[in-house]
Protein backbone atom coordinates (compact mmCIF):
# COMPACT_ATOMS: atom_id res chain seq x y z
CA UNK A 1 0.00 0.00 0.00
CA UNK A 2 1.47 3.11 -1.17
CA UNK A 3 2.28 5.85 1.86
CA UNK A 4 0.47 9.27 2.08
CA UNK A 5 2.25 12.17 1.54
CA UNK A 6 1.71 13.38 5.47
CA UNK A 7 3.63 9.80 5.65
CA UNK A 8 6.17 10.67 3.89
CA UNK A 9 6.78 14.06 5.29
CA UNK A 10 6.70 12.37 8.43
CA UNK A 11 9.58 10.13 7.96
CA UNK A 12 11.28 12.77 5.98
CA UNK A 13 11.09 15.14 9.18
CA UNK A 14 12.64 12.02 11.38
CA UNK A 15 15.28 11.07 9.11
CA UNK A 16 16.32 14.73 9.25
CA UNK A 17 15.87 15.18 12.98
CA UNK A 18 18.12 11.69 13.50
CA UNK A 19 20.78 13.38 11.19
CA UNK A 20 20.66 16.18 13.59
CA UNK A 21 21.30 14.41 16.34
CA UNK A 22 24.75 12.46 14.56
CA UNK A 23 23.22 9.45 13.24
CA UNK A 24 24.54 8.81 9.35
CA UNK A 25 22.31 9.14 6.48
CA UNK A 26 21.54 5.04 5.70
CA UNK A 27 20.85 4.53 9.90
CA UNK A 28 18.84 7.70 9.98
CA UNK A 29 16.33 6.49 7.31
CA UNK A 30 16.60 2.69 8.83
CA UNK A 31 15.36 3.71 11.96
CA UNK A 32 12.53 6.35 10.59
CA UNK A 33 10.93 3.99 8.86
CA UNK A 34 11.31 1.24 11.30
CA UNK A 35 9.51 3.77 13.79
CA UNK A 36 7.06 4.07 11.15
CA UNK A 37 6.23 0.42 10.41
CA UNK A 38 5.66 0.28 14.30
CA UNK A 39 3.43 2.84 14.37
CA UNK A 40 5.54 5.35 16.13
CA UNK A 41 5.42 8.20 14.44
CA UNK A 42 1.68 8.49 14.12
CA UNK A 43 1.46 12.07 16.12
CA UNK A 44 4.17 13.52 13.58
CA UNK A 45 2.27 11.89 10.94
CA UNK A 46 -1.25 13.83 11.80
CA UNK A 47 0.83 16.97 12.59
CA UNK A 48 2.27 16.53 9.08
CA UNK A 49 -1.10 16.12 7.57
CA UNK A 50 -2.38 19.75 9.68
CA UNK A 51 0.67 21.08 8.28
CA UNK A 52 -0.33 19.77 3.95
CA UNK A 53 -3.67 21.00 4.60
CA UNK A 54 -2.60 24.63 5.76
CA UNK A 55 -0.19 25.01 2.88
CA UNK A 56 -2.98 23.55 0.15
CA UNK A 57 -5.45 26.10 1.62
CA UNK A 58 -2.55 28.59 1.55
CA UNK A 59 -1.89 28.22 -1.88
CA UNK A 60 -5.82 28.38 -2.69
CA UNK A 61 -6.44 31.40 -1.58
CA UNK A 62 -2.80 32.74 -2.82
CA UNK A 63 -4.13 31.22 -6.37
CA UNK A 64 -7.93 33.53 -5.68
CA UNK A 65 -5.54 36.72 -4.55
CA UNK A 66 -3.66 36.05 -8.20
CA UNK A 67 -6.86 35.94 -9.75
CA UNK A 68 -8.81 39.12 -8.44
CA UNK A 69 -5.50 41.42 -9.00
CA UNK A 70 -5.78 40.35 -12.78
CA UNK A 71 -9.23 40.62 -12.60
CA UNK A 72 -8.77 44.55 -10.81
CA UNK A 73 -5.66 45.33 -13.06
CA UNK A 74 -7.45 44.43 -16.32
CA UNK A 75 -10.66 46.45 -15.50
CA UNK A 76 -8.35 49.47 -14.80
CA UNK A 77 -6.73 48.86 -18.00
CA UNK A 78 -9.94 49.44 -19.39
CA UNK A 79 -10.92 52.16 -17.47
CA UNK A 80 -7.74 54.04 -18.70
CA UNK A 81 -8.47 52.87 -22.32
CA UNK A 82 -11.59 54.58 -22.23
CA UNK A 83 -10.21 57.90 -21.05
CA UNK A 84 -7.83 58.15 -23.60
CA UNK A 85 -10.62 57.80 -26.20
CA UNK A 86 -12.92 59.89 -24.90
CA UNK A 87 -9.96 62.66 -24.56
CA UNK A 88 -8.84 62.14 -27.73
CA UNK A 89 -12.39 62.90 -28.87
Amino acid sequence: MARTDAENKAIFDKVQQLKREGLVDRRAKAAAFRMFRAGELSTAIKKADTQIKKRRSNLTLNALKVGAAIVARKKSQSKNKTRRRRGKR
